[in-house]
């Protein structure tokens, strides 16, 4: 059992003599606890959301993952191992060392009214007696490396609660999330939008010079056209692995790239200019089929359900 961890090792540090110094922060928003548990078990990310730590995992497991972490903190670079395991349904600890700082964390959300949920977050710094001056250092430091995490991470709650608002949920909120089902990039954990179906017509002066417009929201009911000098690609504006938005994705080998984990997203449909007709391409978006009309006689069925591009 790994749940009080944190709990045991702070007693017998006290015990044994070591200066303890304490901080407590919080954040609160717009998000569900389902965004917030899934973020804090979210492996992938660490070394593609967040600019000023990176690591790599030594042992995954659903409950717990160990990492060898590079943290910039202002002009100093740190290396640690980094233990991060599951307290209870609502909250996750960690534990690290920093020379010879020994820090205790523990993360514990709620919801609260108004559709919010509040995250409250304490560290715990240890060192033998000698060092207790040297504490207020390690926790400025600290209090500054979760204003930056917080600065990158809470776009993603943000995101994720608003792809709910706009009538999805995902299936990782049926089961306790998992620091190893995390690394299944592969796998497709929002549901899907049956509503009703909606259609563009797209003039064809939109085409005359190269360039990416979007069409309907950045869910499942709208689409990223990236035009070329001679080819038009037709992109999802959500990647269906955990939400993210497409839309600030430069396009790499013509597939797009999810900024959150990093799976590929080939395009939907391609079609070179010169087969473009003079009527409008009509789009329609109706039960995860897309269909595209880019000539009078040329109709293309894409199937982007989301059990797959």
């Amino acid at each position: 059992m790994v749940h009080h961890i944190n709990y045991h090792l702070a007693e017998r540090l006290i015990s044994s003599g070591s200066s303890r110094t304490e901080l407590a922060v919080s954040t609160v928003g717009k998000w569900t606890s389902h965004d917030v548990e899934w973020n804090y078990f979210d492996v992938p990310h660490l070394n593609l959301v967040h600019t000023q730590v990176g690591g790599i995992q030594l042992d995954t497991r659903d409950d717990l993952v160990v990492s060898l972490i590079q943290q910039k903190i202002g002009p100093f670079r740190f290396r640690s191992l980094l233990f991060v395991y599951r307290v209870s349904s609502r909250s996750v600890g960690y534990v690290s060392s920093v020379g010879p700082f020994l820090i205790l964390v523990e993360s514990t959300w709620e919801e609260i009214s108004n559709g919010e949920t509040k995250v409250d977050t304490r560290y715990q710094i240890f060192s033998s007696k000698y060092l207790k001056p040297m504490h207020w250092i390690v926790r400025m430091l600290l209090k500054r490396n979760y204003a930056m995490l917080m600065t990158e991470d809470v776009p993603m709650r943000v995101r994720r609660n608003e792809v709910r608002r706009a009538g999805h949920s995902f299936y990782s909120d049926q089961e306790p999330h998992s620091f190893l089902r995390s690394k299944q990039t592969g796998r497709n954990n929002v549901t899907r939008d049956d509503s009703n179906a909606v259609e563009f017509d797209v003039p064809l002066n939109t085409l005359a010079t190269p360039r990416t417009f979007f069409l309907g929201d950045s869910y499942s009911k709208g689409l990223r056209i990236d035009v070329g000098p001679t080819e038009i690609n037709v992109y999802p504006r959500m990647c269906v692995h955990e939400g993210a938005c497409l839309d600030e994705v430069t396009p790499c080998n013509r597939s797009l790239v999810c900024p959150w984990h990093g799976r590929v997203i080939p395009p939907l449909a391609t079609s070179y200019i010169s087969q473009v007709g003079e009527d409008p391409i009509r789009v329609t978006i109706c039960n995860q089929v897309i269909l595209l009309r880019f000539t009078k006689d040329q109709q293309e069925n894409v199937n982007s359900r989301l059990s797959g591009y």
